[in-house]
């Protein structure tokens, strides 16, 4: 009958009478049907067409009254979901403009809800297998599953994974961001362009945004062949580019994805509205955990905010806690920055303290909270927007009040540590016998930090998808992220001309018309093999593991411009160098672990050819 109906060009037999006369055999022939609650309505006759296992997918998205057709025809049944991710959608609700007021939406009730109410044993996939950089996860881990998922190391250093941040001066009119709009579209040009392998999705809060991106895109596509090429590479198959609103991007995942806030000021310099559209709903830390989690291998995220723009704490709005505390995350690598608990100070002791930080210009808020630990003082400044730049720990009631050594100092500032906190120790009997002495220690800690954090936001501003450096120019040295088989060495010619391995003239650290001296004859001082490195050298040195880069910078008294190969005497590389011999072996903190590197020469750098520069 099957193939008989087949054969024909019209057949007067619905599917649902097919499935109800020839159900045995259909199923036979397809053991697997994949069907949505209203094709198992419509197609599947009750107590006709009866399957052994159910299968709930996304069950977080399914009422339960739309899966019980499913459920009736079944024998047993596997309910798969997560109930941090977005809950039952509706209809009629999607109608109500994306940028209207959200209050109004309760979060519905899922078949996955009642599932976990009814169903043992419950099982919990802990590995998360989808992300191939930690950090691409690590901040949902932390915020949505307590930490309880297992994520498996990268082997490789590669700088193109993780999770990257691009700020943009845009402004938010109408539902719409033109400025990040075209921001994202020329990073969007620039990856078909350079990175034509990775699968690329972009996402934004509204509809607005997402349809006034999808038709800027569709114009440079058009006249642009690395474009048209991308999209055409990829049409029909699971992996085209898209361009997605907040509520519609479950279920997908791509190499890349681009991360549009679209929120911002009303006016060039203005303050923000506190409204983030359904992020600032009741689940909004859902639709977040969603965005957040869509990325394989790279997530960039395009804003006009900064994570201070945003007031709401964890308590008075969850989603846009969420939204600040991923800005936090994508400036500073901080999982949780920790928020002000409204607790007063332990002691007179830290009130004094804190008064102190405050007549150095900065925010001190006491008792900030992390993880169930309390830090002292927490120290914001008004040049670092993006969280706290500094903890403060006096040895106050906490400190007295702990058990041992261990539980107030090494357990207690290794958990911080990892964090991403940095953390400075006053004693009080330090504090009352010299209290300017330590008051100078701390204002050169938070000059010191403040230094450190301004040069990674360079870092994290991802100059490559600013307009990205020309062919013929190769990317400028950072010494803190040198452990990339993509790094050059520089070094230079009898001209005092920079260049790199690959041999092509650059940019470059020494000024030719500050001195004709060249660099042979400025180190002709060195008077043997055993002569230390001090400041005002440049200094190469080899890492021993991996791929043997080559790391060349300049220790400064007065500069400290990573960018172009130059590090400031008070940096932490600056010091594992000072002071060592060539040929000698030093450790170098390189992200979170140590790197061994010999060091291969050192050249005195006549001061006046060190010319200022800004950062690429």
């Amino acid at each position: 009958m099957i193939e008989h109906h087949l054969a024909l060009k019209r057949s007067r037999v619905t599917a649902r009478e097919l499935a109800n006369r020839a159900g045995t055999a259909l199923r036979e022939l397809m053991p697997i049907w994949m069907m949505s609650p209203q094709a198992v309505a419509q197609y599947l006759p009750r107590g006709e067409m009866n399957f052994d296992v159910c299968i709930i997918d996304e069950a977080s998205q399914m009422r339960p009254e739309h899966a019980i057709g499913a459920l009736l025809r079944c024998q047993q049944a596997v309910v798969v979901g997560d109930v941090n991710q977005m809950p039952p959608a509706s209809f009629f609700r999607r109608m109500i403009d994306d940028d209207g007021d959200d209050d109004l939406a309760t979060v519905e009730e899922s078949v996955l809800e009642l599932a976990n109410q009814t169903f043992r044993p419950k099982r919990i996939l802990r590995w998360h297998y989808r992300s191939r950089h930690p950090s691409l996860i690590q901040f949902s881990n932390e915020h949505m599953y307590r930490g309880e998922m297992t994520i498996f190391p990268n082997a490789l250093d590669d700088p193109n994974l993780g999770v990257r941040i691009n700020r943009v001066d845009g402004v938010y009119s109408g539902g719409r961001n033109p400025v990040e709009a075209e921001a994202i579209v020329k990073a969007a040009l620039e990856h078909f362009r350079q990175d034509p392998k990775r699968s690329l999705g972009i996402v934004t809060m509204n509809l607005t945004q997402a349809e006034l991106i999808e038709e800027m895109l569709e114009r440079e596509i058009v006249r642009n062949s690395a474009a048209r090429a991308f999209v055409e590479a990829r049409e029909g198959t699971l992996e085209g580019l898209f361009v997605k609103n907040l509520e519609n991007v479950q279920g997908d995942e791509r190499d890349v994805i681009f991360i549009g806030t679209l929120y911002g000021p009303e006016a060039p310099g203005g303050k923000p509205a506190q409204r983030f559209g359904p992020v600032s709903g009741v689940a909004g830390q859902r639709r977040l955990n969603v965005l957040f989690s869509r990325a394989r291998e790279r997530v960039v995220t395009f804003t006009s905010l900064d994570s201070d723009d945003i007031s709401a704490t964890s308590q008075s709005n969850p989603g846009s806690h969420m939204l600040k505390s991923w800005l936090t995350y994508c400036h500073t690598g901080q999982v949780d920055p920790g928020e002000d608990t409204g607790h007063e100070p332990d002691s007179e002791f830290e009130r004094h303290v804190a008064d102190q930080i405050r007549s150095m210009g900065c925010e001190a808020i006491p008792q900030v909270g992390v993880n169930g630990y309390f830090i002292d003082i927490g120290i914001r400044h008004p040049e670092w927007p993006h969280g706290f730049l500094l903890g403060v720990e006096c040895d106050g009631a906490a400190y007295h009040s702990s058990r041992s050594a261990r539980d107030r100092d090494r357990l207690r500032q290794s958990v911080l540590e990892d964090l991403g906190w940095r953390l400075h120790r006053i004693w009080s009997t330090d504090w009352f016998r010299d209290p300017r002495g330590e008051a100078k220690k701390l204002r050169e800690a938070i000059a010191l930090i403040l230094d450190e954090r301004k040069a990674d936001t360079r870092d994290w501003s991802n100059a490559d998808y600013e307009g990205a450096l020309r062919d013929e120019d190769p990317p400028m040295v950072d010494p803190r992220n040198l452990n990339s088989h993509k790094t050059p060495f520089y070094d230079v010619d009898d001209d005092n001309n920079l260049f790199t391995d690959s041999g092509r003239p650059d940019r470059g650290l020494l000024d030719k018309s500050a001195s004709n001296e060249p660099v042979e004859e400025a180190a002709a001082n060195v008077q043997d093999d055993a002569r230390t490195i001090q400041v005002g050298d440049r200094v190469r040195a080899r890492y021993l593991d991996q791929d043997m880069a080559t790391l060349l910078v300049i220790i400064s008294a007065t500069k400290h411009d990573p960018a172009n190969g130059i590090i400031g005497q008070g940096t932490p590389l600056a010091e594992v160098l000072l002071d060592r011999e060539e040929g000698e072996e030093v450790e170098v903190l390189v992200g979170h672990r140590l790197r061994r590197a010999v060091i291969e020469s050192i050249e005195a750098v006549p001061r006046q050819m060190i010319r200022p520069m800004g950062g690429v």
